[in-house]
């Protein structure tokens, strides 16, 4: 559970709901990922009145922060999920107005996909490995797809005023969208 005011993470025991670990993070935490394997999570740091542009990397088994990854310009990262491998996480960067595959390694950006529609917020990956970016400005979404060697938008699709949350089915056949301005679940 991420603390945004006190920038830190709360580690609970899913059969009590006790804190296990309270851990530190940088300011204005926003979205955590767990590794595939679940012993690594990465946390977006979104910032405050000043914008953040780094992950913090927590070690799950040893429950401590491992390192900061800096993003440099990627202020304001976001939206947060790991790529398959367990490797990379892909992050939307709201002020640069990308979304950036993370060596997480070395914090290399591995790629960076334009988002050409306003606010990318969140991101969700399918099992086939398609990534979708909802954009709360641009009211949609953005398929970004693996293509030759690297990775690329695909057409905006158009869903509702302030599309924000976003999940795959697990069939991975339906893509759920979430409107906070028009107040509904577009399918």
């Amino acid at each position: 559970v991420l603390n945004k005011a006190e920038a830190s993470v709360s580690l609970l025991d899913l059969g009590t709901g006790a804190e296990r670990a309270r851990l530190p993070v940088g300011v204005g935490p926003h979205e955590v990922a767990v590794s595939p394997d679940g012993r690594v999570a990465a946390v977006a740091n979104y910032g405050g009145a000043v914008p953040g542009s780094s992950l913090t990397l927590l070690d799950l088994v040893a429950e401590r922060p491992t390192r900061t990854l800096d993003l440099g310009a990627a202020a304001r990262p976001h939206g947060i999920v790991f790529d398959a491998d367990g490797r990379h996480v892909w992050v939307t960067a709201e002020e640069r107005h990308a979304l950036l595959r993370v060596r997480l390694e070395d914090g290399a950006i591995a790629a960076e996909i334009p988002m050409l529609q306003a606010v990318g917020h969140m991101v969700v990956r399918a099992r086939s490995g398609r990534l979708f970016v909802s954009h709360i400005g641009g009211g949609g979404v953005t398929p970004v797809a693996a293509v030759d060697a690297g990775w690329a938008a695909q057409p905006f699709v158009a869903t509702g005023k302030g599309a924000e949350g976003i999940a795959v089915s697990p069939d991975g056949t339906r893509l759920w969208v979430g409107h906070r301005e028009d107040h509904n679940v577009v399918v």
